[in-house]
Formats: structure tokens, C-alpha cells, sequence
């Protein structure tokens, strides 16, 4: 039982990882790219 608790927490938090990453590098991308267009 308990087992299978952490099994569940550390696929959430490998999700959470993940989505967080990828949240900051689609971030990261739409800066960029705005100062493509942009330009300062």
C-alpha cells in the first residue's frame, strides 16, 4: 500500500517536473521570439 503511495508521488512529481519545464521553456521561446520581431 504504501508502496504504490510513493510510486504515485513520484510519478506526480516527475510530472510536475516536466509540465514546469516545459511551461519555461515555452516562456523562454515566446521572449525570444518577441524580441525577433521586436527588436530593442
Amino acid at each position: 500500500m504504501l508502496n504504490t503511495f510513493n510510486q504515485v508521488m513520484g510519478l506526480s512529481m516527475r510530472f510536475h517536473i516536466v509540465y514546469n519545464t516545459s511551461l519555461f521553456q515555452n516562456l523562454e521561446c515566446r521572449i525570444s521570439f518577441k524580441k525577433l520581431i521586436f527588436p530593442s
